[in-house]
């Protein structure tokens, strides 16, 4: 998850990207597809 106060430090603005963010939108439900549908074995 993001943080404001890091977003408004870097940036002067609490609504910015958050630089240091590793979330991508959308991602994570086709990690969890791919992961689900791979075979054990």
């Amino acid at each position: 998850m993001g943080c404001r106060a890091r977003a408004y430090a870097a940036t002067g603005d609490f609504l910015a990207e958050e630089p240091f963010c590793v979330y991508e939108p959308g991602t994570s439900n086709q990690m969890i597809r791919e992961i689900a549908t791979k075979k054990v074995g």
